[in-house]
């Protein structure tokens, strides 16, 4: 399969990329967080001891905070995982995060309520406590019982004096909604990192974001308030810095944020981790032990297995999970499927017809780690139907052109506020999609022996393409440059590429070539070929 393909051009594009560090950021920036050199003060990291979340049937569940919510609900990692973890429970979450507040609602102000009229002056006198107002408003139409508040960024960057009033804001906030009976989770900020060395050392950022994060801590401690730690949870080991801008970073795994501030999956996959780990969410272990001499189970964990049949070329069973396998896992916590006394050969699994895994007889005596198939495709899918629920949500919470439907021009446009109460229905009926993808579905599982064709084995696990390293690959002569216009999945397995008397390049592909496997249905419909680029 052809991984990427890459344009040549004469001309020399400088991209620069901007990192915006300010807490007014668009709602379509991602948050941030470190991970690299010995950029954290030198302090002992607090031991977390972890404080079960427990939710209750028909728990509603508030994201709220800076940007580090706002963003979450474009990756959706934390959202899953909590979902995933309590598929019995009809748990219902609203992100109401904001790029830049604070626990006094300072960010949502917007106008003030003075300048909600006619007039283009502005108003004498402005409310001091308007956004706080407005974020207990916001936060009691969400009618919560559980408030995630995650709060601390902008504190960092404040004067030392200033930010001794971080604490006492947060108190506040924390009491008027525990006066509504609703339990709290404290989560502290995520540190910084840095990806380059072009970038400023993010030690001083990194050391208010330490004591704000002490300070959050301090609170929950006095209070009772568990807390979702993400700068200890998020902090790396300690390396040695970046010394020129060609050497690699020094840890092997992704770095967590965009621009050393905002994270970006990476990251928030790390923060649907961390919130597993400290809020003991249920385990999400998934092991299987099959007993081909018995036909029987000898273990399992996290699933149940019956039907256990020998196959003419190997055996198979039925499988149901308690809960969907978790997307944030690192690798050490993937499924094991473990099969014993299988005759000498290779295997491949297969679940509901679709090959997963291939393995000796040898291997799956000892255990195989399972990284795909239709379960994680599912969750894949939960998570993709809660990114839309919170895009519904957020038309919803905010709606664009505010100040012509509710504010000062309101007399121009405001006869569209009663259609804003739609995008409330679209959310209900997205949740019914996501009601029905939180609960695992049954799946059949075989191994079959691949005796009568050895020469169509394939490796098990294929390393991913990267783009970037394959760009960084090639050897270009002087004035030339190699830019990515396409990758997988936008293209896949392409059987032809052609270019036109225009320079166009255009590539055929086929989702079924070479041939159907067992199972597998056409899906081309017609549309094998596309234009990629010129």
């Amino acid at each position: 399969m052809l991984g990427n393909f890459l344009a040549c051009s004469r001309r020399f594009t400088l991209l620069i990329a901007i990192a915006c560090g300010s807490f007014l950021a668009a709602q379509t920036a991602i948050s941030a967080e470190p991970r690299n050199s010995g950029a954290l003060p030198q302090v002992p990291a607090p031991k977390l001891v972890p404080v079960a979340l427990d939710p209750r049937d028909g728990d509603r569940i508030v994201l709220l905070g800076d940007g580090l919510f706002e963003r979450e609900q474009q990756d959706g990692y934390l959202e899953t995982a909590l979902t995933a973890s309590w598929p019995e429970k009809k748990l219902a979450f609203r992100n109401l995060g904001w790029s830049g507040d604070t626990p006094l609602g300072e960010a949502r102000a917007g106008f003030g309520s003075s300048e909600n009229t006619r007039s283009w002056q502005p108003p004498q006198q402005r409310d001091p406590d308007y956004g706080f107002k407005k974020l207990l408003q916001q936060v009691r139409e969400a009618k919560p019982t559980v408030v995630f508040v995650a709060y601390g960024s902008a504190a960092a960057y404040d004067e030392p004096a200033d930010r001794e009033r971080f604490p006492n804001s947060l108190k506040r906030l924390a009491k008027e909604l525990a006066a509504d009976k609703v339990r709290l989770v404290l989560v502290t900020p995520t540190p910084h990192e840095r990806l380059n060395p072009a970038q400023p050392d993010p030690k001083p950022r990194n050391e208010r974001l330490a004591a704000v994060a002490e300070q959050i801590r301090k609170i929950a401690a006095e209070q009772g308030y568990p807390v979702l730690d993400l700068y200890t949870g998020l902090s790396p080991a300690p390396v040695e810095p970046l010394k020129e801008p060609s050497q690699p970073r020094p840890y092997a795994s992704p770095p967590l944020t965009e621009n050393g501030m905002h994270l970006g999956s990476d990251g928030y996959r790390r923060v649907a981790w961390a919130a597993r780990e400290q809020l003991a969410l249920p385990t999400g272990r998934w092991n299987l032990d099959v007993s081909v001499a018995e036909m029987k189970v000898a273990g399992q964990d996290g699933t149940q297995c019956k039907n256990i049949t020998k196959t003419e070329y190997g055996v198979q069973f039925d499988v149901s999970d308690e809960r969907l396998p978790a997307l944030d896992a690192p690798e050490a916590s993937h499924r094991v499927l473990r099969v014993t006394n299988l005759p000498r050969g290779q295997y491949a699994l297969t679940v509901d017809g679709q090959r997963v895994a291939m393995a000796g007889a040898d291997q799956w005596a000892t255990g195989v780690g399972l990284t795909k198939g239709p379960e994680f495709a599912q969750t894949e899918t939960l998570r993709a139907a809660i990114i839309e629920k919170n895009r519904l949500y957020f038309q919803y919470f905010r709606p664009q052109n505010e100040a012509y439907i509710f504010l000062f021009r309101r007399h121009e446009r405001g006869d569209h506020a009663s259609e804003i109460a739609q995008w409330a229905k679209l959310v209900e009926r997205q949740e019914e999609e996501i009601a029905r993808l939180r609960t695992p579905h049954p799946h059949h599982y075989e191994l079959i022996r691949e005796k009568d064709y050895p020469e169509s084995w394939v490796p098990s696990a294929v390393a991913d393409t990267d783009p970037e390293a394959e760009r960084r690959s090639f050897t270009l002569a002087d004035g030339m440059e190699i830019n990515l216009f396409a990758s997988e999945p936008m293209i896949s397995n392409p059987i032809n590429i052609n270019f036109d008397e225009r320079g166009r390049m255009w590539v055929a592909t086929s989702t079924t070539y070479p041939h159907l496997e067992a199972g597998m249905k056409p899906n081309d419909g017609g549309r094998g070929s596309r234009r990629a680029g010129r």
